[in-house]
């Protein structure tokens, strides 16, 4: 098979192999490699290596996105489930997942996405310790019963904020590889 690259010097090809490396846009998905090498007949053979790499995104915004779908069914449940208080709970469940999406898709520093889910973690448990201690202590609504529901969202809360500060994200990973 007759190659092209042969009528050029190994000098010239290199330089051209080269430009278009450093022309090629700096895509982290992308690593792009050039070796050159000498074969046994003493002739220089160029190669590029294109690789692609799946980035996987971090820790923490695989919980955001997974906090929303589950905050998204709690909404569609409530709603179905609960005829006197469902709509007004699941607005509250629809919004949180809407701002938990926001914080697992977006493509921004790692800083904002941790910001929005310890934000996120804190509302929980704020709104979780006066919903129980409403519910518990002052009777109503619905007479006192169900004050476990703002327990269960302050453990939520909690938790969500220790994810917000434990798991890793995508701006500390590049950062420890260089």
């Amino acid at each position: 098979m007759p190659e092209t690259i042969a009528k050029t010097p190994a000098t010239e090809s290199t330089a051209i192999i080269q430009k278009i490396i450093a022309r090629t846009p700096s895509d982290p998905s992308l690593a792009i490699r050039y070796n050159g090498f000498v074969t046994h007949s003493g002739r220089h053979r160029n190669r590029v290596v294109v690789s692609c790499v799946k980035r996987e995104d971090p820790m923490l915004r695989i919980y955001a996105v997974v906090s929303a779908a589950v905050l998204g069914v709690i909404a569609i449940v409530a709603l179905v489930r609960i005829p006197s208080a469902g709509l007004g709970a699941s607005v509250f469940y629809l919004g949180s997942a809407a701002i938990f999406a926001y914080a697992g898709f977006t493509r921004r520093e790692c800083t904002i996405v941790r910001s929005v889910v310890a934000a996120m973690g804190s509302f929980f448990l704020l709104s979780g310790v006066l919903v129980a201690l409403v519910m518990g202590i002052l009777g109503f609504p619905f007479g006192g019963r169900g004050w476990e529901v703002g327990l269960v969202h302050a453990a939520v809360g909690g938790l969500t904020m220790a994810c917000a500060t434990l798991l890793p994200c995508d701006d500390e990973e590049e950062s420890a590889s260089r």
